[in-house]
């Protein structure tokens, strides 16, 4: 329990720290204080991990090679980037309380995920480095797509009831739209800053690109990332025209194509059905929702403590529901205050993107944001039953390598972009719809985190 303390304090202590350094022009506090917060954090849960796993071997062994990737990441971002440091202590952040709720669920998995980190960092390295090469041919990104778009194509094996991973020789096995996520990004970006004319061509394109991408997901029931690929281009499209309607025919759109959906689906039925009374299919698709209630409702305000819980009740608890996890062990004061953490994220990142001057960059920075803003919104929706549940991972923070590697490329993107030199910021048309986009942001935290607050004490 005192863990549990002790990360609620340092947590609001980082938010706070971050807010006043970020807008209200004041360093009160180093980068290497909130390190050292976010490393104690670290010590100490893995500490409680070890405890608990008899000091063994592979225990002391997965804390120790851990630690040091977190350092070296640190000393990489403090000595080769000038970028935003509070960007970087969030992810770092994510990352932490995300390797110690893997471990404590399992060692084996745990090095799984440590390796894959390893290997994330490394793409984050070359992105950074390698970036300003690729804006000499950023626009080759519209080519990049259809490739990527084959690769999607490709899909050879099915889990979860969704054929959309790949396996090359038995051995391999990745995701190839966690990938496609951050090429789409860079597609959309490249397309709207490539000409100030033809902007309904420009719409027209994307559309039929978003729509070819979403329709292979469907089909292949991923129904959870199509709806971020739909929502990242009905955000875009609004960014870039500043036309408010495209909010509107987006949401009724999304209404016509859920209610079509629900009628020929049985997949989506059930899960709609589970999502409106999960206790009246207990022991089929309303499992899982049921599990990862229950175990918000045993932790309550403050958790039962690492290792005080039973989250391997609860079903692809690593992955899709991590966060009830959490919610059992550290509470759902820390669970709303990761949300709180993702909102904080993206005030940064916009407020950030204002003083970027050229276009490209301003929409790559933001379409990455709204990506993982959306996957978040998702997939804690769909856990809280805010939402009905999709397969999604949650940003930094669920197992697996496909899911991690593309949010460090996708970090690796947003850190080079920071730490370009930057101007005042600039009074331009596309500002006022981000800013709308960011309060769009804090109404859906908000609203995540009393509905996880109605879950726990008022639902039965």
């Amino acid at each position: 329990m005192f863990f549990n303390i002790f990360l609620i304090v340092v947590t609001v202590v980082i938010c706070l720290v971050i807010i006043i350094n970020e807008f209200y022009g004041k360093d009160s506090f180093s980068f290497d204080f909130l390190i050292l917060f976010n490393m104690l954090i670290f010590i100490l849960g893995f500490s409680i991990i070890v405890y608990n796993n008899h000091y063994s071997a592979k225990s002391i062994r997965l804390f120790g090679l851990e630690l040091l990737i977190l350092v070296i990441c640190t000393n990489l971002y403090s000595s080769y980037l000038k970028g935003n440091k509070s960007i970087f202590i969030i992810i770092q952040y994510f990352t932490i309380i995300s390797l110690i709720m893997i471990a404590r669920i399992s060692i084996a998995q745990g090095y799984r995920q440590m390796a894959m980190l390893i290997v994330s960092v490394l793409a984050f390295s070359i992105v950074v480095f390698l970036y300003d090469t690729f804006y000499k041919y950023r626009h080759s990104s519209l080519v990049l797509v259809v490739l990527f778009i084959g690769l999607l194509l490709a899909t050879n094996t099915n889990k979860f009831g969704s054929k959309n991973w790949i396996t090359i020789d038995g051995i391999i096995t990745f995701q190839p739209s966690e990938f496609m996520k951050i090429i789409y990004c860079l597609f959309l970006a490249s397309l709207f800053s490539l000409f100030k004319e033809y902007k309904n061509l420009k719409l027209i394109i994307s559309g039929v690109v978003t729509a070819i991408i979403c329709g292979i997901l469907v089909l292949q029931n991923d129904y959870g990332t199509a709806l971020i690929f739909y929502s990242l281009f009905i955000v875009m499209s609004y960014v870039i025209t500043t036309n408010r309607y495209f909010f509107i025919v987006g949401f009724v759109l999304t209404l016509l194509g859920g209610g079509f959906v629900y009628k020929f689906e049985r997949h989506i039925r059930m899960r709609v059905e589970a999502w409106l009374n999960p206790y009246k299919y207990p022991d089929t698709s309303g499992y899982q929702i049921i599990r990862g209630i229950e175990a918000f409702k045993r932790g309550g305000l403050l958790g039962k403590g690492l290792y005080g819980g039973s989250p391997r009740k609860i079903p692809v608890v690593v992955s899709d529901f991590i966060l009830a996890g959490i919610g059992e062990e550290l509470g759902i004061v820390v669970v709303s205050l990761i949300i709180l953490m993702f909102l904080l994220l993206s005030l940064v990142i916009v407020s950030r993107s204002f003083k970027i001057k050229n276009n490209f960059d301003f929409f790559v920075i933001n379409s990455i944001l709204i990506t993982i803003m959306f996957q978040s919104f998702i997939i804690v929706g769909g856990v809280t039953k805010l939402i009905p549940l999709t397969g999604v991972t949650l940003p930094f923070i669920s197992y697996g390598g496909s899911s991690l590697l593309g949010s460090y490329i996708g970090f690796g993107i947003i850190a080079k972009i920071t730490s370009k030199e930057k101007t005042k910021e600039r009074k331009h048309k596309r500002n006022k719809p981000m800013r709308r986009v960011r309060m769009l942001f804090a109404t859906v935290s908000v609203a995540m985190v009393v509905n996880l607050i109605y879950i726990v004490y008022f639902y039965h």
